[in-house]
């Protein structure tokens, strides 16, 4: 299987394991969606190691694919800083996984970074290649890095818990991961 087939394969599988997973444990939690945080499903729960290693595959998973779409463009400025940061960032989001909300700080830390450094990752792409890149791709990135962290953000303030925002912040990320992933085979 070459390289393009298996990022598209396990974006793909990622995610909808990950979707799966997401569903099994907002239809069985025994505490109110908008009351709980993600990290809820971490600890409180029968499975919680199932909740806990598919954030840690999404990570994986992410940086891989990332990674796969800046090497791609070679007349990217940045690029190997971008990837980096991608994988600073993807570290956090495994960590955010690996220690569950028993682990407060590291948990909470690294969920904290991930949470704000993703999206601003993902503006540096554009805000560095501006020139680089055709308008719809620095457009699109522009919209998605804005998206990823104001939506979630503003989503905040109407609910006692934060896993309405969490969930709005994944989803928007596994957007933005099947958006690189589709731009890259054009």
């Amino acid at each position: 299987m070459n390289l393009a087939k298996f990022r598209k394969v396990q974006v793909i599988a990622s995610t909808l394991t990950f979707c799966l997973v997401f569903v099994y444990f907002f239809l069985t939690s025994p505490r109110v969606f908008t009351d709980i945080q993600l990290s809820f499903w971490g600890v409180h729960s029968s499975h919680s190691w199932l909740w806990n290693s598919i954030v840690s595959v999404l990570a994986i998973s992410m940086f891989i694919n990332v990674h796969h779409y800046l090497w791609s463009f070679e007349k990217l400025k940045m690029r190997k800083h971008l990837i980096r940061l991608f994988g600073i960032v993807s570290i956090a989001l495994f960590l955010t996984g690996a220690f569950n909300a028993n682990f407060f700080i590291v948990h909470n830390a690294s969920a904290f970074f991930y949470f704000f450094m993703c999206p601003l990752a993902i503006f540096l792409i554009s805000h560095f290649n501006s020139k680089n890149m055709s308008y719809a791709a620095w457009k699109n990135h522009i919209l998605f890095s804005v998206a990823i962290l104001c939506i979630p953000i503003s989503l905040l303030f109407f609910f006692k818990g934060m896993a309405i925002s969490e969930s709005v912040h994944s989803f928007l990320i596994l957007l933005w991961n099947y958006y690189i992933l589709n731009e890259n085979s054009k």
